[in-house]
C-alpha cells in the first residue's frame, strides 16, 4: 500500500451532505493510520483522508487481493470461503423474494462462486460485475462477465430482476451515485437488489479498502436516498452461527418523487458504546441465546 497515497479529504457528508463530523474511532490496518469520522447530523461513519479515485481503480483492477489474501489469483481457499458465504445469500435472497429470477447481476463478482450457485439453483441467466483483472479472467471461464457498471451499460445489456453485491458498496467512493445509476439503467422495474455489508456494531469493518462503516439505519438511509424503498434487513454472522457481523438488505424502485436528506439523533458515545459491546461478543452470545429461545418457544407452541 506504500504506492498508494491516502491524502484525499471529505468535506461533505457522503450521505446527508453536512460538513458537521466528529472523529470516531483511529485505527493502525496494515501499518496504516486510519480517521473514520461520524457524521452529526445523519450518523454515517466514513474514513478520511483517504485513496483518491483515480487510486482506487487502480487499486482495485490489481492490487487489492494482493492486499488482502497476499494472493492475485483465486486460490482453494478463498473459492470455498466465497462458496460458503455464497450458499447462505443464495437461500436468504430465495427466502426473501419468493419467486425464481431469470436474470441476475452480481456486482463484485470476485471468482464467481454467487453466479455458479444461482445459476445451478434458479437455472437464471448470470452476469457479473468484477474489477480485479485475474479474478474476472477466472470467473470469465463460465459466465459473462464486466469490468465495471459502464462497460455492462455500454454493452446494452438487457435489465435484470436481481442484483447482488456482497461487501461491495463499503468500497465505492460515490455509493449513492453508483446506486442511482443502478436504479435507472440496471435493474427492472419490478427487480430487486441485495445487498451486504459489514455491521459497524458487529465487525471490525476498519480497513484502508473499507470506505463507510455502516449501521442498518445509516445502510437503509443511503438506500433511500438512492430512490429505493426497504423491503428486508437481516443482521447476522453467517455462514457462522451467532453474532451480528454483517448486515443484508433487500431493496426495490421506489415511487417516491422527492427524497429529503435523512436526519436521526446521533449520539457519538452511543454509537461507540454499541460497537465495542458488539465486538467483546456480549451482543453475540445475548442474540444467540434470543434466538435458540426463540426456536425453542416455536416448537413448543406448535
Amino acid at each position: 500500500m506504500t504506492e498508494y497515497h491516502f491524502d484525499y479529504e471529505v468535506v461533505h457528508c457522503p450521505l446527508c451532505d453536512s460538513s458537521s463530523f466528529s472523529l470516531f474511532e483511529t485505527t493502525v490496518n496494515r501499518g496504516i493510520t486510519l480517521h473514520n469520522w461520524i457524521c452529526k447530523r445523519c450518523g454515517l461513519v466514513f474514513l478520511s483522508p483517504r485513496m483518491d479515485v483515480e487510486s482506487v481503480e487502480k487499486f482495485y483492477r490489481s492490487k487489492y487481493r494482493v492486499h488482502d489474501i497476499e494472493r492475485d489469483k483465486p486460490i482453494q481457499w478463498v473459492v470455498e470461503k466465497e462458496e460458503t458465504r455464497a450458499l447462505y445469500q443464495i437461500d436468504l435472497l430465495e427466502d426473501w423474494i419468493g419467486k425464481v429470477p431469470h436474470r441476475l447481476l452480481d456486482i463484485g463478482a470476485s471468482s464467481g462462486r454467487l453466479l455458479h450457485i444461482a445459476t445451478q439453483k434458479f437455472n437464471c441467466v448470470s452476469v457479473g460485475i468484477e474489477p480485479g483483472d485475474n479474478y474476472r479472467a477466472y470467473a470469465s471461464q463460465n459466465f459473462k462477465l464486466y469490468l465495471n457498471i459502464e462497460s455492462l451499460i455500454a454493452a446494452s445489456e438487457k435489465q435484470f430482476d436481481v442484483i447482488t453485491m456482497s461487501h461491495v458498496l463499503e468500497h465505492l467512493d460515490e455509493p449513492i451515485k453508483f446506486l442511482s445509476t443502478l436504479r435507472k439503467y440496471v435493474l427492472q422495474e419490478d427487480g430487486v437488489l441485495f445487498i451486504e455489508v459489514p455491521n459497524l456494531y458487529g465487525h471490525s469493518c476498519f480497513e484502508p479498502a473499507h470506505l463507510y462503516a455502516f449501521t442498518d439505519k445509516t445502510l437503509s438511509m443511503m438506500l433511500r436516498m438512492a430512490g429505493f424503498d426497504i423491503l428486508k434487513v437481516k443482521m447476522h454472522s453467517a455462514p457462522r452461527d451467532f453474532g451480528w457481523r454483517n448486515i443484508s438488505i433487500l431493496a426495490r424502485l421506489s415511487s417516491r418523487s422527492r427524497i429529503k436528506y435523512p436526519r436521526q439523533f446521533v449520539f457519538p458515545p452511543y454509537i461507540k458504546f454499541q460497537r465495542s459491546v458488539g465486538l467483546s461478543g456480549t451482543r453475540h452470545w445475548y442474540g444467540y441465546l434470543f434466538s435458540q429461545t426463540k426456536k425453542f418457544l416455536t416448537m413448543y407452541d406448535s
